[in-house]
């Protein structure tokens, strides 16, 4: 052979490949994409991600330039793990009542799959993953193993004792720091123990979940001793290598990590934990020596039995809410977790191990419904994937309950269906029939109308079939990416003294967003249930803030406008009646439209230069919170944590005005 430098001209049209009518994004071995091109009439492939698709396995040797593809028939399984750490940075606290003492550390933790193509998920004992958390966990595991970002899996277990990501930007960096060291411990090390394996499934009970929904003098709120439905069987996988040795496990158990709670808030002396399940996990990877992830599925009425918060019926009859002392939750949280993680061990240690060529496939889809309001409508994406003929995942953002995940076990044509909620960030509570005839606190902040869990299950359930019949379309996609500059493509005006982007153009006025953030405010710092309509900070744009902004000869040139409140699609919260307005927030809808491609610039700086989060004026996660955009340039659908009364909002004006 010999060394030749060729000067060619090729032709990239976006071709796209399809493999057994389903469209495939080619990448590289570190997860990065590769777009085919044409040379000479002839359109060239990137043969790795073609024959990966196809079933086959491909090599690299270097030492005489060789590539070797492995088919499909021959393909094994292969299995990584890793764990590691989230280590807070001591400057963040206090936050959210939490001292910054920690009772025990919460993990990020890999688990990495590949036969006939390759996959990957990720745990986070957080309670929840925001948009950048996400974000990072796929660039890094998609580097350091290899797998496609479209099919890793980020969830987060709920453990209600760690927190949500800081608003304010120097925190915010601080814990996603925390996030990134891990996950990248733990991917390097999923990375190394990445090796052929064979995979095994066992099954039994563990009693330390229990229904958390009690009726007390006729409403429902939650408790101890419920009577009503509890799903106890507790599902591991186990993967070995070829010599019988554990390479990592997978427990799929319904309960909330929930033990502890939110006692001590007021006092901001909180210590951070995994609750239950992480109890549990530590308890395996000291038993195995490998990883145990847990991931929470069908939990939103599923609690453990015993906890530090619950309501009950005082000497007068009347339901008041009981808060024990940290120190008890945590005793609490050890006596059950030793029981979860003894029931876990004792599961995996009669599990036999025999399946080496297990097929993996992956696929989503998603489905509408109309919102609890009944104002709009709720997007419920689903996800599924299949590891061999036996084994199944259901992969979703709301928080389901038990009753939904049996009927979904009746339905599913795999001897082990394993639920994952919490996949990909998070939504609203989505409880079954029951729940809504009761009014249980599930049902009460529920994003969907009733029967929005049982149309869940009727997709679901559509979909593993599709997948266990190899078809392998894939009906939806989305997701901000992009990172363009808006300056690209929208000018920058000054008007009444203030630097504006205009953002679009119609019946000769032009819609105007403040390029920076005016000034900090709350959203309506009375508290309580709002809507945009009801608001103080509209009154205060509207009012106030018109007036000393804008001169006589401005205010002749800005618009007056009907604007539409949407519901929240994600959390299915009402967004209240049309407004008039002169002055106004974007909506989660105009963000997004506007915005979609630009999650670099949408980072707006304060009067001081620094980033800041900025309010946006739909519905957040719940009534009294609004939705935003973080300090790093995410639309949050969720909104800060200290919802709508949270001063250090910024406000980014927008008005339509009619510009010479």
């Amino acid at each position: 052979g010999h060394n030749e430098t060729l000067t060619a001209n090729v032709t990239y049209r976006g071709i796209k490949i399809e493999v057994n009518g389903s469209v495939i994004t080619p990448t590289d071995a570190a997860g990065k994409t590769v777009e085919p091109f044409i040379l000479n009439g002839s359109t060239y492939l990137p043969i790795r991600a073609v024959c990966e698709a196809l079933g086959c396995e491909v090599g690299w040797d270097d030492a005489t330039s060789t590539v070797n593809i492995t088919s499909a028939k021959n393909v094994v399984l292969k299995a990584g793990a890793g764990a590691a750490p989230m280590k807070f940075d001591a400057a963040m606290f206090p936050m959210e009542g939490f001292s910054g003492e920690v009772n025990d550390d919460p993990y990020a933790r890999v688990l990495v799959l590949g036969s006939n193509t390759k996959t990957a998920i990720v745990s986070l004992e957080l309670v929840n993953a925001s948009a950048e958390a996400i974000r990072i966990c796929k660039e890094v595991v998609s580097e350091k193993c290899g797998v496609p970002e479209s099919r890793i899996w980020v969830h987060a277990t709920h453990a209600i004792t760690t927190m949500h990501a800081p608003g304010e930007q120097d925190k915010n960096e601080m814990y996603l720091k925390s996030v990134r060291d891990a996950i990248t411990a733990a991917a390097e090390q999923a990375a190394e123990t990445y090796q052929p394996a064979v995979m095994g499934v066992g099954t039994g009970t563990c009693d330390v979940n229990a229904n958390r929904d009690i009726e007390l003098n006729g409403k429902w709120y939650y408790g101890l001793g419920s009577e009503l439905e509890s799903n106890k069987t507790m599902t591991i996988l186990r993967f070995d290598n070829l010599d019988g040795k554990p390479i990592g496990f997978f427990i799929s158990y319904g309960i909330k990590p929930t033990c502890i709670d939110n006692v001590e808030k007021e006092t901001s002396t909180r210590k951070i934990s995994a609750d239950v399940p992480g109890y549990a996990c530590v308890m395996m990877e000291k038993e195995f020596g490998v990883p145990a992830m847990f991931c929470m599925p069908a939990a939103g009425d599923q609690i453990p039995a015993k906890t530090a918060m619950y309501y009950e019926l005082d000497e007068n009859g009347e339901a008041k809410e009981v808060k024990l002392t940290v120190e008890e939750g945590i005793a609490l949280m050890e006596e059950q977790g030793k029981v979860m993680g003894d029931d876990a061990i004792a599961i995996a240690k009669g599990i036999t191990c025999t399946d080496k060529t297990p097929e993996i496939a992956v696929q989503n889809t998603a489905f509408t419904y109309p919102t609890k309001a009944g104002d709009g409508v709720v997007t419920i994406e689903v996800s599924g994937m299949q590891i061999g003929k036996d084994v199944a995942f259901v992969g979703f953002k709301p928080e389901v309950n038990a009753i939904t995940e049996l009927q979904l076990w009746e339905k599913s044509p795999y001897e082990n269906t394993l639920l994952v909620s919490f996949l990909n960030g998070d939504q609203k509570y989505m409880p079954d029939e029951k729940g809504y005839e009761r009014d249980t606190w599930e049902a009460k902040r529920a994003g969907g109308a009733v029967g929005c869990a049982e149309e869940f299950v009727k997709v679901s359930a559509e979909l593993l079939r599709d997948m266990q019949a190899g078809k392998t379309s894939d009906k939806t996609s989305g997701g901000q990416t992009g990172g363009g500059s808006i300056a690209d493509y929208y000018a920058t005006v000054e008007f009444a003294g203030i630097k504006w982007y205009a953002i679009d153009k119609k019946d000769g006025k032009t819609l105007l967003l403040s390029q920076d953030v005016l000034e900090k405010r709350a959203y309506h710092a009375a508290g309580g249930d709002v809507t945009w309509e009801e608001s103080e900070l509209r009154a205060y744009l509207n009012g106030e803030f018109y007036e000393k902004t804008f001169s006589n000869e401005d205010k002749a040139k800005i618009a007056e406008v009907t604007l539409e409140n949407k519901s929240n699609s994600k959390y299915g919260i009402r967004g209240g009646n049309a407004t008039t307005d002169k002055v106004f927030l974007l909506s989660l809808d105009e963000a997004g439209a506007y915005l979609f491609d630009f999650t670099g610039v949408t980072v707006a700086k304060d009067s001081e230069g620094n980033a800041c989060w900025w309010h946006l004026r739909s519905p957040g996660e719940a009534k009294d919170v609004q939705a935003c955009v973080t300090a790093n340039g995410q639309i949050d659908y969720h909104g800060p944590t200290e919802g709508v009364t949270d001063p250090e909002g910024g406000i980014r004006a927008a008005i339509w005005v009619t510009l010479g």
